[in-house]
């Protein structure tokens, strides 16, 4: 997941897959810009 290609929503489909994880896309964005910037 450290891929800057991947977008926000396929990070949140990778969370509910693996995790049943239901994130706001808000959320995601905000891990994003937090983990690779």
């Amino acid at each position: 997941m450290r891929d800057k290609s991947i977008g926000y929503r396929s990070i949140q489909d990778e969370l509910y897959r693996q995790y049943r994880l239901v994130v706001n896309h808000k959320k995601v964005l905000r891990l994003m810009a937090a983990t690779w910037y």
